[in-house]
């Protein structure tokens, strides 16, 4: 569960990214008096926290989670994602790798939620808070899809006024699929089966965000969902519900554009057929909208006019 400096170093290649930026150990990062380009490692864990960062000094920032991330001998830690999305834009960004998916050379996704040893949904908000404090940010907007998506939504709602632009997300890690869970659950905490995990894992972390929601913050959403993915059943409709939306039946093509719930605008859109996202062009379009008037988007969250009944919202 815990890897050793030999498991490390076989999964890790800092190559394509340059130097990093070494800080010793959570408190020597959180010293930190400025927070150059390029990529930074904090160490002192049980497996080291590596971000990307460009920084524009007070302008927004986007955090950009990843989702699934194949695991081979050509693939290797640290991964950021995101970039093409983001790079382009009048922003600072801070692409994130998942720290967890260092505790087994197979595991391809922990949701950013750590494992044994590694209390990253503890750790995290504290790291985010320095990378915040040190660009200037004028606003933050935390991005990421599916698994991503998940992590996103998290560490959004610990960021006060932060946006959250999560597409197709999981909302609860025990609903995703099991042979999925099982091995997260295994690398992280040691669980045997799925139903040790299923059972077990929420007493080790967070994994519903149905949870998170229930608590007072002041973030806001943009859930863009595609249509005919399974996750509107599995992921997005008892999300929803938790915070008193009922979403109706969803006949086939149904659409919803709008505020459904305080705080969360949902996109249901169709996309293509199955676990599909927005088109990049238009994702990118719609970041770069929110980057250039954030206040703006945070007024339409709050106006009434754009409220909608989703059970009335459908495709003709």
């Amino acid at each position: 569960m815990q890897p050793d400096s030999d498991t490390i170093e076989a999964a890790r290649s800092t190559a394509r990214w340059g130097t990093p930026h070494e800080h010793a150990d959570l408190g020597a990062f959180l010293a930190a008096t400025e927070l150059p380009d390029g990529m930074h490692t904090i160490w002192g864990e049980i497996a080291p926290i590596d971000f990307l960062a460009c920084i524009k000094p007070g302008r927004p920032l986007i955090l950009s989670f990843h989702d699934n991330t194949p695991r081979n001998p050509s693939v290797k830690l640290p991964i950021f994602t995101g970039l093409s999305l983001i790079k382009s834009l009048d922003a600072s960004y801070v692409a994130l790798s998942d720290p967890s998916l260092y505790l087994h050379p197979d595991l391809k996704l922990a949701w950013f939620a750590g494992g044994d040893g590694l209390e990253l949904q503890k750790l995290l908000p504290e790291v985010l808070d320095k990378v915040i404090a040190l660009s200037g940010a004028s606003d933050v907007i935390c991005l990421g899809g599916s698994g991503g998506g998940f992590a996103a939504l998290y560490y959004s709602a610990r960021i006060s006024g932060s946006i959250a632009v999560a597409w197709n997300p999981h909302t609860d890690i025990i609903r995703y699929n099991p042979t999925h869970v099982a091995e997260y659950g295994a690398a992280a905490f040691g669980f045997e089966t799925y139903e040790g995990t299923a059972t077990h894992l929420g007493s080790f972390i967070e994994t519903n965000l149905a949870a998170t929601y229930a608590e007072a913050r002041d973030n806001m959403v943009l859930y863009l969902q595609n249509n005919s993915d399974g996750y509107v059943v599995t992921q997005m409709r008892p999300f929803l519900t938790s915070l008193g939306v009922d979403v109706g039946p969803l006949p086939k093509g149904t659409k919803i554009n709008g505020v459904v719930a305080e705080g969360l605008w949902l996109l249901l859109e169709d996309w293509g057929e199955g676990h599909v996202a927005p088109p990049a062009p238009a994702l990118s379009a719609l970041l770069a909208a929110i980057v250039s008037d954030p206040a703006r988007w945070r007024a339409g969250w709050t106006n009434s006019e754009n409220a909608v009944v989703p059970s009335r919202q459908s495709a003709a």
